[in-house]
């Protein structure tokens, strides 16, 4: 190991006494002290103003002269060293009497911690910003062959426009011999923010030290948090870390897990596997570069708190828990009609342009639905997406008639090229169901929408785990989500997508949710079918492709290759009659007037019937025969009062839909 090199003497400007008191008054300097900084454990940081002009302000480190002296004038020299956009300036060393001063750029806006709000987190544009400058400033630092040592948010200075500046060189050192590497074998700076290897009895490179210390400081701002004290095994924080254990935990699950990967990988304890700066750099979430729409959307007149655009609202198409959908059409082109979805700012600007960055990037895929932009007034988000004209997937079965095979196999085929595109971009979208799966009459095409609920699952290569338990639709969630382990994203989509085929094909939503609580769900995993002729007249072939899409063990649940390869899918189909239900699709008729009576006196005589003839299926070795009958009734009074109200709110539905239809019709 070459020998660290003594630093050569640092030029000192001395001030005299006759001097320093012609220059000023406070202290023999020619800057006058306005109000003090902060205080460290080795001197004070005033904010001072310049007598000769004094709207030129500065900050100036002080500290006395004594056996520390050979530090500050070491810290100046590598400090001086330095001249980068993401590093504070330092201008002059004074020395005076019994004390230096050290004159620095003055930051208006205090240092990082002033600026992450106590009770929440800075908006992930903000971090992204001033991250991507934090790691500007270090790779500067680096390629001159120095070391900071001590980077945290207290040594994060902040301008107006949120400029990111390094300062505090003190504990910074020389890591470079000429061509030849330093190791140091004795840490510094904040022991929070030191990495592992500091606390071992190794010698250590320098600059991982700082990539570290910059994972954590992104953690602060993400998190508004410490993790732990100090990154060693008797650390409980950091053994929960290592194990996994913080993933599962608030405020860790709000954290895009684009940017947990990359914190996973800074974070990482083996040297070697750790990322380097050129890493970051590559990685997917330091490269996204928020595009956010800045076009404000003013008013609309017959729609309050919507903007006035160059559209007329013609109606709303549906609502749902984020926020509602209304059509609307040119004003120069009554032909072109968009869709305009307005989600309340309450329920988070940052899961809206999550939202709208994936959609975005998807949108190339002739299966995935199409948005344009995006902008946020008078409380709300905007998004205007295409307009699918037949509806959702079921709009264009009316009642309870099942898609013919021909027709739903057609469906489907789209439905697993655009999951399969969405895979391959490394998303999945959680939220597959009928209702989000819009119909192109014209073309006959299916596109998928809403991607509120998606996230990606791969970054940089690796894929992500998710720990969510809730996500979605509950009838369309996974057997996995309702476990206490992680899972993949992938076969929740491949899952989803089984049952949208069951509803699809038979208009049979087999269970409630996938857990033991539900009976119907039991059912099935024991092998039980469901009740009904649109059930057992289904091919066996497509039987057989459900129950593998439908298992309850991810591991062997079909992949789509594996839906694609299936005899079902391969099987020819005839194109004339296809293209005969495709025709007969676009010219369905609306349900009359006449018959909406009829169907609510049948479906309201039919609801006590329905589902409750299953069988309640309650495994329990350690209960009497007499215990179970009465759980299961108990269970079947529930499940009767659950359905009930299900049918009651899908016959309201069906009454609205019908009679908002023969309207439009009417006119």
């Amino acid at each position: 190991m070459a020998p660290i090199p003594k630093p050569p003497k640092t030029p000192v400007k001395k001030v005299s006494k006759a001097q320093s008191s012609q220059e000023s008054k406070i202290q023999g300097l020619p800057y006058k002290k306005i109000r003090q900084l902060g205080k460290g454990a080795f001197g004070v940081v005033d904010l001072m103003k310049r007598i000769t002009n004094p709207k030129e302000k500065f900050a100036v480190k002080i500290q006395q002269i004594g056996k520390r002296s050979h530090k500050i004038k070491e810290e100046f020299k590598i400090h001086k060293g330095l001249d980068h956009t993401s590093i504070i300036k330092v201008f002059e060393l004074i020395q005076l009497e019994n004390q230096y001063y050290m004159v620095m750029e003055y930051a208006n806006k205090g240092v990082l911690w002033d600026l992450i709000p106590k009770d929440d987190v800075l908006d992930v544009e903000v971090a992204q910003k001033l991250f991507q400058q934090l790691i500007a400033g270090i790779k500067y630092l680096h390629s001159q062959g120095t070391v900071h040592k001590d980077i945290k948010p207290d040594n994060l200075l902040i301008f107006k426009e949120e400029i990111l500046k390094i300062c505090d060189f003190g504990s910074a050192k020389k890591y470079l011999n000429g061509d030849q590497e330093i190791f140091f074998s004795t840490g510094a700076g904040s022991k929070s923010f030191n990495a592992p290897e500091i606390f071992s009895e190794d010698e250590f490179r320098g600059p991982p030290l700082d990539i570290w210390a910059a994972g954590l400081v992104l953690v602060c701002m993400l998190v508004n948090s410490q993790p732990w004290e100090r990154a060693c095994p008797g650390d409980k924080g950091y053994s929960a870390w290592k194990r996994g254990k913080l993933f599962n935990e608030w405020p860790w699950t709000e954290v895009d897990p684009m940017a947990m990967s990359l914190i996973s990988w800074i974070l990482m304890e083996d040297l070697n596997r750790r990322y380097t700066i050129e890493q970051i750099e590559q990685s997917e979430w330091f490269q996204m570069t928020p595009a956010i729409p800045t076009t404000e959307i003013p008013i609309l007149k017959n729609l309050p708190g919507l903007a006035y655009l160059p559209y007329h609202h013609i109606r709303k198409l549906r609502s749902g828990t984020y926020g509602h959908v209304h059509l609307m059409k040119s004003t120069h082109n009554p032909e072109n009609l968009m869709a305009l979805k307005i989600i309340p700012l309450r329920k988070g600007v940052k899961n809206v342009r999550d939202e709208y960055y994936i959609n975005q990037k998807l949108m190339s895929n002739e299966f995935i639905i199409k948005v344009f932009g995006m902008s946020n007034q008078s409380g709300n988000c905007y998004l205007t997406l295409e307009y699918a004209d037949g509806g959702d997937l079921l709009d264009i079965m009316p009642g309870k008639k099942p898609a013919p095979p021909e027709l739903g196999h057609h469906f489907f085929k789209q439905l697993l090229a655009g999951i399969k595109y969405m895979h391959s971009q490394g998303v999945v979208h959680r939220d597959l169901k009928p209702d989000n799966l819009l119909v192109f009459k014209e073309r006959a095409t299916l596109k998928i929408a809403d991607f509120g609920n998606a996230r990606h699952f791969r970054y940089d290569g690796n894929e992500v785990w998710f720990a969510e338990k809730k996500y979605g639709t509950r009838m369309y969630m996974a057997p996995e989500a309702y476990t206490h382990i992680r899972y993949r994203g992938p076969p929740t989509d491949v899952f989803a997508c089984g049952l949208v085929l069951v509803v699809v094909l038979t208009r049979i939503n087999l269970w409630e949710r996938a857990e033991k609580s539900d009976p119907n769900y039991m059912k099935w995993v024991a092998g039980g079918s469901p009740d009904g002729e649109n059930w057992s007249s289904l091919d066996p072939k497509v039987v057989e492709l459900i129950r593998r899409m439908l298992l309850k063990c991810p591991y062997f649940r079909h992949t789509i290759d594996d839906i694609e390869k299936s005899e079902w899918m391969q099987m020819e189909r005839d194109q004339k009659k296809l293209w005969s239900q495709i025709e007969e699709m676009k010219d369905k008729t609306r349900m009359p007037w006449t018959h909406i009576s009829a169907m609510f006196t049948s479906l309201a005589g039919s609801i006590n019937s329905i589902f409750l003839s299953e069988p309640v299926i309650i495994e329990d070795p350690n209960k009497s025969p007499g215990q179970l009958l009465r759980i299961a009734k108990k269970k079947r009074k529930d499940q009767k009062e659950i359905r009930i109200r299900m049918h009651q709110e899908l016959l309201i539905r069906r009454i609205k839909r019908h009679i908002r239809r023969t309207k439009e019709t009417a006119v």
